[in-house]
């Protein structure tokens, strides 16, 4: 290969490499539009955009309508900006492989604590979150490990802060227990049955790719 070869495809990887940074950043501005998030909410299909606004409504309930409306900011954020390392063949169905099993058995968890809770016939009872939160934790660390590499620091925090609020101790005791809660179960429900349990659900739907 020639100088002027070995010039022209650093000259293409760099352009590539600006490209998606400026995609990157293009995408916080959509997703801080209106149109964006409609966007973004409506790529999740019929169960995601239920579990999306049920789910929230509850996080709004029990940390606050600021804490909700800067998870929801940073969820819509992370999708899109995932949507783009796939485009960009950065993300691909297959970087997301080390998340089959955890996947499986954290949404086999769900169901199992969301069926329990449906079938005792005194609702008082208390349904322990600890076998979700045990569960969860690969699934967060493998998340985690993914995208440290491919997205800036500030934005792994976004992930980590995501999973920090929706797999608290506390939130997920009254998601399993508070009848206020009801239909954010329902929805739960629904989303991991749609799920497959596998790691598609993630790399595909839950990170807004739907292509």
């Amino acid at each position: 290969m020639s100088d002027d070869d070995d010039t022209h495809v650093e000259a293409t990887k760099v352009k590539s490499s600006v490209m998606v940074r400026i995609k990157k950043h293009l995408s916080t501005k959509t997703a801080d539009s209106s149109l964006g998030r409609s966007l973004i909410i409506q790529s999740l299909g019929p169960h995601g955009e239920e579990l999306f606004f049920t789910l929230f409504d509850s996080i709004r309930v029990h940390f606050g309508e600021k804490i909700s409306l800067e998870l929801q900011a940073d969820l819509l954020k992370i999708s899109l900006k995932t949507k783009i390392l796939f485009d960009e063949k950065i993300l691909t169905p297959e970087t997301f492989s080390p998340l089959d099993k955890p996947v499986r058995d954290y949404f086999f968890q769900v169901l199992r604590d969301l069926s329990i809770k449906e079938e005792l016939k005194d609702q008082s009872i208390f349904v322990s979150p600890d076998e979700i939160i045990r569960t969860i934790e690969p699934v967060r660390k493998a998340v985690v490990e993914i995208f440290s590499s491919r997205i800036k620091p500030r934005n792994v925090d976004k992930i980590k802060s995501l999973f920090d609020h929706f797999y608290s101790k506390e939130y997920l005791a009254k998601l399993l227990n508070d009848k206020a809660f009801s239909e954010a179960r329902q929805a739960l429900k629904m989303a991991s049955l749609f799920s497959g349990f596998s790691s598609e659900f993630v790399g595909n739907r839950a990170f807004g790719n739907c292509s």
